[in-house]
């Protein structure tokens, strides 16, 4: 099927520019700033007038509740409302994940890329086989032995793959909050700021000996934010959340508000703010789960968001509506830079391009409830979706 787009803005890492765009067998075929016409009497055209074509957006760090058909499904359809039409999950080294992934994989639009996690029950696992299997990149945790990232890091560099990593030790992944003059007057077990930065030091040391690229997740440390962005083998991420929200988002012992890192003081969201320049990547930092695991009590309930099916308008409304970002910013640091990392032939708009691509009117609202956001009125909304697997088209 051949899909004709006309008179759309269209904007990615580069800039914007008013054309015609026209698809055909899921890649982008010609783009023009000069009006097109069908080129089969089949293609279906859409007229995009003052609607925003973008590259739709590649989320890394999604956890899904299982893998089961219909929870994917839940999540294909939040991924679609939300503009994100590539995630990459971090599979257990469970056969029937992989299996239920790639079945899912064959009927769904959305594209569900799958990480390694190369060391399982104390050892290394088989990451050659798993890599064939599709596995995208490493990814793991950076608490684990020298002798082990050393090995973990030679595998990376003979598969030529990158790497993806959790800063983080043993003991933070137990503490519900950051510590901070407001979680000891809520009597929370917490851990030190800087905890991450000693973590983050680790890997930047070995990443750049290997020199292998290597994603450092949801960090929420200006230091070790500042510090990555001066090793050029080091690409930041920050979930959008720690750039909203502060601590003060636990205050009653709000569960909805506890998140995987923890949310930082005000002082520390201003800093995070101030080096948005040097963020690499955002992130959703989406999870899964039942709505019982938040209405337990603070230190029992889960830490984590769900947020996927209102992603990029969150991100259009709160960062590009407030002047923090440009919208090929944003496009850079939601697509393009992820594309690249894993080596996607996506994330631009691009002649011979993947079609993976969302139409956005930026100008039309909606008012979000959620626990986190509550009555928050957010811009962006999508119109449609595009998608390379099988000419997929869907309005929203």
């Amino acid at each position: 099927m051949n899909i004709l787009i006309k008179n759309a803005t269209l904007c990615d890492h580069r800039g914007e520019k008013k054309g015609d765009i026209e698809l055909e067998n899921g890649k982008i075929k010609t783009i023009s700033t000069t009006p097109l016409s069908p080129s089969h009497s089949h293609t279906q055209v859409i007229d995009a007038t003052h609607l925003h074509l973008l590259p739709s957006l590649i989320d890394l760090n999604v956890k899904p509740k299982n893998y089961n058909q219909n929870e994917l499904k839940k999540l294909e359809r939040k991924a679609l409302s939300g503009g994100v039409g590539t995630l990459a999950l971090t599979l257990s080294n469970d056969p029937s994940h992989y299996q239920s992934l790639s079945l899912f994989n064959l009927q769904s639009p959305t594209h569900f890329l799958h990480n390694i996690s190369p060391y399982f029950e104390g050892k290394i696992q088989n990451i050659s086989k798993l890599h064939k299997s599709g596995g995208k990149a490493l990814n793991f945790p950076s608490n684990l032995s020298s002798s082990t990232l050393e090995c973990i890091y030679n595998y990376a560099k003979l598969l030529n793959i990158p790497c993806m990593c959790y800063a983080y030790d043993k003991d933070m992944s137990s503490k519900s909050s950051i510590e901070s003059e407001l979680s000891y007057k809520m009597g929370l077990s917490s851990m030190p700021p800087h905890l991450q930065s000693i973590e983050f030091a680790r890997i930047s040391q070995i990443a750049s000996f290997k020199q292998i690229p290597t994603l450092l997740h949801s960090l929420n440390d200006p230091h070790a934010l500042s510090m990555s962005y001066a090793n050029p083998f080091l690409i930041s991420e920050v979930g959008i959340h720690h750039l909203l929200l502060n601590e003060n988002a636990i205050l009653h012992y709000n569960t909805w508000g506890k998140l995987n890192p923890p949310l930082c003081t005000q002082d520390t969201q201003e800093k995070l703010l101030s080096h948005l320049p040097l963020i690499d990547t955002l992130s959703s930092t989406h999870q899964e789960f039942s709505s019982s695991h938040k209405e337990q009590t603070f230190e029992d309930a889960i830490g984590g968001v769900d947020c996927l099916g209102f992603y990029f308008p969150l991100l259009y409304t709160t960062l590009c509506q407030s002047n923090l970002l440009s919208l090929p910013e944003l496009c850079k640091k939601t697509s393009h830079t992820q594309a690249s990392l894993l080596s996607l032939n996506k994330g631009e708009i691009t002649e011979g391009y993947d079609a993976d691509l969302i139409l956005v009117d930026l100008n039309e609202s909606f008012t979000l409830d959620h626990p986190l956001y509550t009555d928050k009125l957010l811009y962006g909304k999508i119109h449609s979706l595009f998608s390379s697997k099988k000419d997929f088209y869907k309005a929203i």
